[in-house]
């Protein structure tokens, strides 16, 4: 097991939504997580310190492209 960091950029009125299906996927491997205040765009990033396998983190990163 490794820890990943991943960042995602999210619109501010979606945050909650993107947050929920981020904690099912993810499931109790988070090690630390950030919500940062939204830019001049309205986009919040949300940054996540992730403990797991190569393969489960490269799914999540899929997703959020």
């Amino acid at each position: 097991m490794e820890v990943f960091e991943i960042k995602i950029e999210v619109p501010y009125d979606k945050k909650g939504v993107i947050i929920k299906k981020l904690a099912r996927l993810i499931k109790g491997n988070v090690k630390k997580a950030r919500l940062l205040p939204p830019d001049q765009f309205g986009l919040n990033k949300i940054i996540l310190r992730v403990e797991g396998d190569e393969e489960e983190i490269k799914k999540i990163m899929a997703l959020s492209h």
